[in-house]
């Protein structure tokens, strides 16, 4: 009787030990507030950054231990003199309204932070910024006035959005849910389009809902012209 037992009790721990198959899920978190907007290049609230982390990536990232590790570029070299940096874009990213990423979205990117009509907080990590053009269809080049070290920390934080989508996240003008540009509707309601795995589906109350699903896409497409930025504005003085 009690190998019988035994036996039993083994077998229910080996099936509760084994993996469940991958499927689709969803998961809910609760926030004390409202994100305050949904522009990664301008919001620094805790509220929007716990929301807009989950929905933006950046050429870099910082993992759990502090380090800086590739995100949308998969690897990069530096010259010698510390003032030049190649990044090769990461294979197969596209952004959630099925447009593959190309250099265009990081040179018009970074230009939209630098612009003092922004007014983005984040410009002055990126003063030292002389120019960013693409290299090839692949690869993006930094020109630095003086070397930076923790320049590549700091492009965790430069958000990158699709260059078609940066005229309705100008200062003053948003999009309803519908996805029309309007110049009252709050900012929340501007259908976010980032690179993550997963696409926001936006809610009426400001929150988005990730669903785990590779593959997907946000069920809106841009329908406007990629407008590659191919100088850069003067930081502020």
């Amino acid at each position: 009787m009690k190998l019988i037992a035994v036996a039993l009790g083994l077998a229910t721990a080996l099936a509760l030990a084994a993996p469940l198959p991958a499927r689709a899920q969803l998961l809910d978190i609760a926030t004390d507030q409202s994100p305050v907007g949904l522009d990664p290049q301008i919001a620094t609230s805790f509220a929007t950054q716990l929301v807009t982390s989950t929905i933006y990536e950046g050429l870099t990232a910082i993992d759990s231990g502090l380090h800086v590790v590739p995100a949308l570029a998969e690897s990069w070299t530096i010259s010698p003199d510390g003032k030049t940096y190649r990044f090769k874009l990461r294979p197969g990213v596209t952004f959630h309204n099925g447009r593959v990423l190309t250099p265009a979205d990081i040179v018009a990117s970074v230009a939209r932070i630098r612009d003092p009509k922004t007014g983005s907080p984040y410009a002055s990590r990126f003063a030292s910024i002389v120019s960013v053009q693409p290299d090839g269809s692949d690869a993006v080049r930094f020109t630095l006035s003086e070397p930076s070290a923790p320049f590549l920390a700091q492009l965790a934080a430069l958000a990158i959005v699709p260059a078609e989508a940066i005229p309705e996240l100008a200062p003053g003008h948003s999009a309803s849910a519908n996805g029309c540009p309007t110049p009252t509707s709050p900012s929340t309601a501007i259908p976010p389009i980032g690179t993550t795995p997963s696409p926001s589906s936006p809610a009426s109350n400001s929150i988005s809902s990730r669903k785990r699903q590779p593959g997907s896409s946000a069920s809106r497409a841009a329908n406007t012209p990629c407008c590659p930025a191919s100088t850069l504005p003067a930081p502020p003085p």
